[in-house]
């Protein structure tokens, strides 16, 4: 990790390739930015990593007194949410959820080079 937000922020879509305003216009623009430790050198895949509705959780008065149970719901809040249908499809095959809740997003279509100045 080189660089984090200090807490949950507000999403306001997401568009890494295209430049739809400056980023001087924009008003809730979130910029990271990090340093590379030195002993790092070789090629990355620069990558955000984000987690989405999370306030899913809070329930004000539940009934029954359990947490979201909704697949919905659960490939967002469990670290890894995994279900099988019981039934196959016409083709034979099996519909499956296999779903973790940190999403990861490419910055950049191509690795990155980094290499030691030491």
């Amino acid at each position: 990790q080189v660089a984090s937000l200090p807490g949950a922020t507000r999403c306001r879509g997401l568009s890494l390739w295209k430049k739809q305003i400056p980023l001087t216009m924009a008003k809730d623009v979130l910029q990271l930015r990090g340093q590379v430790p030195a002993a790092v050198a070789g090629e990355f895949c620069v990558a955000v990593a984000a987690e989405f509705d999370q306030n899913w959780r809070k329930q004000s008065s539940p009934d029954p007194a359990i947490s979201p149970r909704s697949h919905a719901s659960r490939l967002r809040l469990e670290d890894h949410y995994q279900m099988t249908a019981n039934d196959p499809l016409p083709d034979g095959r099996t519909m499956r959820i296999n779903e973790h809740r940190t999403k990861l997003f490419p910055v950049l279509r191509n690795p990155i080079s980094v290499v030691s100045v030491a």
